[in-house]
């Protein structure tokens, strides 16, 4: 099965719109992580309770926000052209491989864990086509 059929250049203004939604949402983690951190500084929960979570959450804050300014400002990574290196993109399809796991075990319906299950699959394929082939196809137009 051919997979180059499906791989289309996103024009710019699509990218723009994209990063412009994604700016605002990404400060919510952020925000998250800076109210967390004010609940252990205050004494309502322990540092301990906190500390992961408030980690986790400005991590990934932080990762949106520079994904959104790459998308508004059309920088593409140089190596393989793509937004997200492919390390971030394993690194996501096990999370998503995680949550599959965990799906089994929570969900009462196979949906949602099948679906996690193939999101792990697509971020592996992903990772290992611009690994392997020395990044994405690049555009006329680029």
């Amino acid at each position: 099965m051919r997979l180059d059929q499906y791989e289309v250049e996103t024009s710019r203004l699509g990218q723009i719109v994209a990063g412009c939604v994604l700016a605002p949402l990404s400060l919510f983690p952020i925000l998250l992580a800076v109210g967390l951190i004010g609940m252990a500084e205050s004494g309502e929960v322990a540092w301990l309770d906190v500390l992961p979570f408030a980690a986790v959450s400005g991590v990934f804050g932080g990762w949106a926000l520079h994904l959104s300014w790459r998308l508004i400002s059309g920088r593409r990574r140089l190596r393989d052209g793509g937004l997200v290196s492919p390390a971030a993109l394993v690194l996501c399809g096990v999370g998503f491989l995680a949550a599959a796991v965990a799906g089994f075990y929570v969900s009462r319906t196979f949906w949602n864990p099948f679906f996690c299950l193939a999101s792990a699959v697509s971020c592996w394929t992903l990772a290992w086509r611009r690994t392997r082939e020395g990044g994405l196809p690049r555009s006329p137009a680029a």
